[in-house]
């Protein structure tokens, strides 16, 4: 093919993408975009907490088992002594 039609061929689809892209395939509108930013955030937040709850219960088992095993070995060294 000859250098002229492929440049044309590129210029005509690059303006077919242009056109398609403003008018058939239009951006967000405005409401749409805050209509989805509240529902990302209200379900990020339930998130958040559901995740900080599990952590904290899985801190406080961790904790107290790690404090039983210290309990049981002072007492497992005052009784050898």
């Amino acid at each position: 093919m000859d250098v002229t039609v492929l440049i044309t061929i590129g210029v005509l689809a690059a303006g077919l993408g242009i056109v398609l892209g403003r008018y058939v395939w239009p951006a967000v509108r405005a409401s749409d975009r805050d209509a989805l930013t509240a529902a990302q955030t209200e379900v990020g937040g339930s998130y958040l907490a559901r995740n900080q709850a599990h952590c904290q219960q899985t801190f406080v088992s961790g904790a107290s088992r790690v404090i039983s095993w210290l309990e049981s070995r002072s007492t497992d060294r005052h009784q050898s002594a």
